[in-house]
């Protein structure tokens, strides 16, 4: 049985192997790991599926590798899960699995769903609902909830007086948008698929 630290150090190696564009190969490690139970490859073989790298896509396969990993009571897995479920309009399961993730706290989930609010995607159109969820993950520290936001009140919904600070907010915002897509491209406070 391989202990925790062997799992980390194969989930390492296959994470060089993708950084490397060595895809097929990282596929190979993912799935062997993935097989054996390991959340975090189960989620990444779900997304290599999804998106057709090194492997051919499939969603059906996605599907099946998010939905082991969302079980376990993974919000990221929960939120990628829910996203697969948009992108095929079932939105039922779209809400039911990102509020699972929202529900933990997962600033990506919480934002997309204020998306969905926002522009009545799959739900009925809640400007609202959809400024409460955007709230909720601004103080996650989502950005791109932040920059909503700021938006917001650059448009003057927040009342004339909040404009200038929107403006700020917004600067403030694109400059932490860059620094952290330069430092960590793969931070949680800028997904948003």
């Amino acid at each position: 049985m391989e202990t925790e630290r062997e799992t980390t150090e194969e989930l390492k190696r296959a994470s060089a192997l993708f950084e490397e564009d060595r895809y097929e190969e990282a596929f190979e490690k993912y799935r062997g790991l993935a097989e054996k139970g390991t959340v975090t490859a189960q989620l990444l073989l779900g997304w290599l599926y999804q998106v057709g790298k090194g492997v051919q896509q499939n969603v059906a396969e996605a599907k099946k590798w998010y939905e082991k990993a969302a079980i376990t009571q993974s919000p990221q897995a929960q939120f990628y899960l829910g996203n697969l479920f948009r992108t095929m309009g079932e939105y039922n399961q779209v809400l039911d699995w990102l509020e699972r993730s929202a529900a933990q706290g997962y600033s990506p989930a919480i934002y997309l769903l204020g998306q969905l609010y926002y522009m009545g995607e799959g739900v009925d159109l809640d400007k609202q609902k959809a400024s409460e969820y955007f709230k909720r993950a601004a103080e996650k520290g989502h950005l791109f909830a932040q920059r909503n936001i700021a938006y917001d009140m650059i448009k003057g919904r927040h009342g004339m007086a909040r404009i200038p600070l929107g403006v700020l907010l917004m600067v403030r915002g694109l400059w932490q948008v860059i620094r952290v897509t330069f430092t960590d491209p793969d931070s949680d406070t800028i997904l948003r698929l």
